[in-house]
């Protein structure tokens, strides 16, 4: 068989359906099911009863004897499945589905994952704010005031930025969404961007600490760097 023949070969087609595999307990009793409903669409009985010989089932479904007898156990002991042998030479089983008993299983797993989800939401919901919580307590503690009634103070253990830092030089789109927010033009962005390349990123002799607040400066100044940036 080619890819096309694969693509475009009529071949009879099952909708699986997953809350019915939910109900049958697998995905191959699910896939049973899907068929067994559609026969039940199409039987002339006015009772809902069909035959299948098991030969009929694995050519539908590629479930073998074996899969197909576990499956159905398991569907009668639920009270899904009801199950006749005829009288005939070649003994051939009939079956009814009890619909209604189906749907009430897949309305319970419905509700089982409705309150499964709400379990998670509510789980979420106490790790965020058991975190808000712990997050108050930890300023509390790091916050300590003076006996006397002065101003709080940061305790020991609240890092203190460092004077030392090296700034990180900005990349060009950086500079270009920076100059969106203070309404300098993407030329002007541009020729910032090169000016401070070619000066090694410093403010006279020293190190550039932050490139936003040159690029205010920038704009402020009426771009007087401009002239001297090809």
């Amino acid at each position: 068989m080619t890819a096309q023949e694969l693509l475009h070969t009529s071949r009879p087609v099952i909708a699986f359906q997953r809350h019915l595999a939910e109900a049958a307990g697998s995905a191959t009793g699910g896939l049973w099911l899907s068929q067994a409903i559609y026969l039940t669409t199409v039987t002339t009985d006015e009772n809902g009863w069909f035959w299948r010989s098991w030969e009929k089932w694995e050519q539908e479904t590629y479930l073998s004897r074996k899969e197909q007898a576990t499956i159905r156990t398991k569907l009668k002991s639920l009270g899904i499945l009801d199950e006749k042998v005829s009288q005939c030479m070649d003994r051939t089983i009939h079956y009814r589905l009890n619909l209604d008993r189906l749907a009430e299983i897949c309305s319970h797993g419905a509700m089982r994952c409705a309150k499964s989800d709400n379990a998670m939401r509510q789980i979420g919901h106490s790790i965020a704010t058991k975190g808000a919580m712990t997050n108050d307590i930890d300023l509390e503690k790091t916050y300590k005031k003076k006996e006397d009634g002065a101003e709080a103070l940061p305790a020991q253990s609240v890092p203190i930025p460092s004077t030392n830092s090296r700034m990180v030089k900005p990349t060009a789109e950086q500079i270009q969404t920076e100059a969106i927010k203070i309404d300098l033009s993407p030329i002007e962005a541009e020729k910032f961007q090169n000016y401070y390349e070619s000066n090694g990123w410093r403010v006279g002799k020293n190190p550039m600490k932050s490139w936003t607040a040159a690029l205010r400066t920038w704009k402020m100044n009426g771009n007087r760097y401009s002239s001297s940036v090809q």
